[in-house]
Formats: C-alpha cells, sequence, structure tokens
C-alpha cells in the first residue's frame, strides 16, 4: 500500500523551500490535491485513519497489480501540492512591503513577483497537460 509519507516525500523532492513548512498545513495541501485529483481523474480511496490508499475496485487505473498507486499518479499528487504551495508564494510575494531608508532599499516587486508567477503558471499549465493525459477518452 501507498502511504501518506510517500506522497509528501515527493512533495519534498520537487518543493525548494528558504523556511519549513508547518505539518498541518502540508497535510491541508495534501488533501486539497486529493481532492481536485479525484473530482479530475479517479478516485483513490485515501484512508485518513491509517494514511494509506487502498483501491477502490480492481478496474482502477491509477494503482498497480499489487494495491500500490502508480508511480506518476504520486508524482501528479505532489505536483498538485506544490501547486498549492505556489499559490501561497505568490500571494506572500505581493504582499511584501518595499523597505525604502537611508542606507538600504529592500523591495518585493520587479523579478520576484514575475518570476513566482511565471513558475506557478508553468505548474498550472503542466498540470492541466497531465490531467489530459491520465484521462479516459470519451470515444470508447
Amino acid at each position: 500500500m501507498t502511504t501518506y509519507s510517500e506522497v509528501v516525500s515527493a512533495f519534498e523532492s520537487i518543493t525548494k523551500c528558504k523556511y519549513v513548512l508547518p505539518d498541518e498545513l502540508v497535510k491541508q495541501w495534501f488533501i486539497n490535491a486529493l481532492a481536485e485529483y479525484e473530482l479530475e481523474i479517479d478516485p483513490l480511496g485515501f484512508d485518513i485513519d491509517t494514511n494509506t490508499f487502498i483501491a477502490p475496485s480492481k478496474k482502477s487505473d491509477s494503482f498497480e497489480s499489487d494495491g500500490t498507486l502508480k508511480k506518476y499518479v504520486i508524482i501528479n499528487l505532489a505536483e498538485l501540492m506544490k501547486s498549492f504551495y505556489l499559490q501561497q508564494e505568490v500571494r506572500r510575494v505581493n504582499q511584501l512591503n518595499n523597505v525604502i531608508g537611508k542606507d538600504i532599499s529592500l523591495n518585493g516587486t520587479g523579478d520576484t513577483k514575475r518570476l513566482t508567477r511565471a513558475e506557478a503558471d508553468a505548474l498550472n499549465t503542466k498540470l492541466e497537460y497531465m490531467h489530459v493525459k491520465q484521462k479516459t477518452p470519451a470515444f470508447i
């Protein structure tokens, strides 16, 4: 069985952060990512009590034959979590105030905001593409 910690490990491997993220916030991003994945693609049968995934049916395309999540599903969940992280980063960067003093000038405008927004937009485009690839075609 695949566990919550495996998805979090994948998330941490693709996210670079200067500060420690609270466990409760990471868990909420996971729940949000799980909800979005299940809405868009396929139910995953996550048991919140044991923090494990249990295949809801034998016909699920998201699970291997041994009952573990396919690797691309884990990466997709991690990328969705990163999307929620980047949404928060964009808000944080946009809220930075300019600090201008006699000897120093710091601001959170310009390239920081533009690059953070560009990264978030690129990730959202990638996620849309991943979702399309995983959906079952309508013409069967």
